[in-house]
């Protein structure tokens, strides 16, 4: 072989050959260098260190108690213990038949009817404000006295939606789909 083919030979040799062929011992290791490429491979290992936390903490179960604060009652005297005050309704009216009590973060009772399909809901609270629940603004609202108990009715398509009353220090709503007037009226002279 001629020294000049030797010297071509030599010279088309792969630099990552020549390297793989020196002994780890003598190699030097390149000190860290920061740049952009660097960068990016540090902001995506941040990355996906931060959706391992994530998903660490929130599969543990949180302290703060979350969804609807009511407590279902066995019985209407367990509702009147927690609440702290009584409440007098009946067990049926009309063919609805009572289907629950719950007491609302221990300020309010509720009381929850049904006869087949048909549902209405009966509450009661200290207080003077409106504890419907209902925040729909319907386009027809009356004042309507029942005996002596004025009410607010609230209406929709000519349907009671709701029904808003007080009594001393006592605030009362009933509510449903179809309230029936006779059913409200019943209410209103039995609800205490």
């Amino acid at each position: 072989m001629k020294r000049e083919e030797l010297l071509k030979a030599m010279t088309e040799i792969d630099d990552f050959l020549i390297e793989e062929a020196v002994p780890a011992s003598t190699m030097v290791r390149e000190p860290f260098r920061f740049s952009f490429r660097n960068a990016r491979y540090i902001l995506a290992f941040a990355a996906v260190l931060l959706f391992v936390i994530t998903g660490i903490q929130l599969s543990r179960p949180s302290p703060v108690q979350t969804g609807t604060p009511f407590t279902e009652c066995a019985t209407i005297k367990e509702a009147e213990e927690l609440a702290g005050f009584p409440f007098e309704f009946p067990e049926q009216i009309e063919g609805y038949t009572l289907q629950y009590v719950n007491v609302y973060g221990g300020t309010m009772i509720e009381a929850g009817y049904a006869e087949g399909d048909d549902t209405f809901y009966v509450r009661k609270a200290e207080g003077n404000g409106d504890i419907s629940g209902d925040v729909t603004e319907y386009v027809h609202t009356e004042r309507r006295f029942f005996g002596s108990q004025e009410t607010e009715l609230s209406y929709e398509e000519g349907v009671i939606r709701k029904a808003v009353w007080f009594r001393k220090t006592c605030a009362y709503a009933a509510g449903a789909e179809n309230l029936p007037l006779s059913v409200l009226e019943i209410l209103l002279g039995y609800v205490q």
